[in-house]
């Protein structure tokens, strides 16, 4: 694929699980007022009741596919403004135009975290790995538990579990447990549309790493994306360079996954507020 196909399948494919989530998902949890909007092709996200990670209030895919504008900088900013949040903007290498940066800049919006973007294509036998844990897509009975595992090592409050969870209620959505022996060790979320996986929210309860429970997870979601008809399944991490070995992109590289490129992310903190972190 050439550079430009990459970026539209990775960055459309989290923008579309994310506004799914926020906007669908939210009708179960209303109290907590979440939303999504479109902005063109991009997508943004807003939580105001989560307010510790800027997850779940950023704005994704803006440039890619059609130039962005600074009349839809604008419109961001009043939208967080609004509900006095900070936010971020995830820029993809090549987001259209080339001022994009600048523009940013100039709006005091400072880069944070980068992340590591990552696809896959599903044509492609998964590499044999020796997990000691089982895999099961969970049922209505168990979001609570997906949720409750993912939130708890992400630190997230409770207005994402409750979001989280119902996401289960909502199509294209899959929960998944992992567990070592009758115990749940770790928990992911996928959302399948449109030919694409996008995986998401690995989380490993911190007592039990070491049983490859995350691989595991990748290999079950991974395999229900094929079933499912997807040829592509996507994901982000933390960078992994030098001495900053991060576990999960060694673990989807593990998979089968390739470096697609690293995204920056730049946020803007609402003058009241300090700066959450980017990612959860």
């Amino acid at each position: 694929m050439e550079a430009w196909e990459i970026s539209a399948l990775v960055e459309f494919s989290e923008a579309a699980a994310y506004s799914s989530l926020v906007s669908e998902a939210s009708r179960f949890c209303a109290e907590h007022g979440f939303s999504a909007c479109r902005l063109g092709l991009a997508q943004v996200l807003v939580a105001p009741a989560v307010r510790n990670t800027l997850n779940l209030n950023r704005v994704i895919a803006l440039g890619v596919g059609e130039p962005a504008s600074e009349a839809a900088l604008e419109r961001v900013a009043g939208i967080y403004q609004e509900h006095g949040l900070s936010y971020a903007i995830e820029v993809a290498p090549g987001a259209q135009p080339a001022e994009l940066v600048a523009w940013l800049r100039a709006r005091r919006m400072r880069r944070s975290v980068p992340t590591a973007m990552h696809y896959r294509a599903l044509d492609t036998p998964l590499p044999a790995d020796a997990s000691t844990v089982s895999v099961v897509r969970a049922n209505s009975e168990q979001y609570e538990q997906v949720a409750e595992i993912c939130c708890s090592v992400f630190r997230m409050p409770a207005a994402a579990r409750c979001l989280l969870a119902a996401a289960g209620s909502v199509s294209g959505w899959r929960h998944w447990l992992a567990y070592h022996g009758k115990t749940p060790i770790a928990a992911a979320l996928s959302y399948v549309a449109d030919g694409v996986a996008w995986l998401g929210w690995d989380a490993t309860l911190p007592e039990y790493r070491g049983h490859r429970a995350q691989r595991a997870l990748i290999a079950a979601r991974i395999d229900d994306a094929t079933a499912a008809g997807c040829h592509h399944a996507t994901t982000e991490t933390a960078l992994h360079a030098g001495a900053r070995q991060d576990p999960s992109y060694r673990n989807y590289a593990a998979m089968g996954f390739v470096f697609a490129y690293e995204r920056s992310t730049y946020v803007r903190a609402h003058s009241l507020a300090p700066v959450p972190d980017a990612t959860p």
